[in-house]
């Protein structure tokens, strides 16, 4: 979300100042298929946190496959939550 006066402001010379306060960036994303090795949303999501937002981490959780392997649904899904639990709780 990106909303002058909330998340940033403009300086008098035009220039941007983050107003953002948050240090690490957590992006989970699920997939019926499966997520190219070049994950244009992540990328554009990261290069915003770390350019505008000056958020110096950015992490990205994915689950995939689950129209493909629809008999494996809550297998990928409960693998992803655990990946997830651990590295943040690690």
């Amino acid at each position: 979300i990106m909303v002058d006066g909330l998340t940033f402001k403009y300086l008098d010379d035009g220039s941007i100042n983050s107003l953002c306060k948050i240090k690490k960036l957590i992006y989970v994303v699920t997939s019926g298929g499966f997520i190219p090795k070049d994950n244009y949303a992540f990328n554009y999501v990261e290069a915003l946190s770390k350019e505008f937002f000056k958020i110096k981490e950015t992490l990205v959780f994915k689950a995939e496959g689950l129209d493909i392997y629809r008999e494996k649904e809550e297998e990928i899904l409960n693998e992803a939550i655990s990946v997830i639990n651990k590295t943040l709780i690690s």
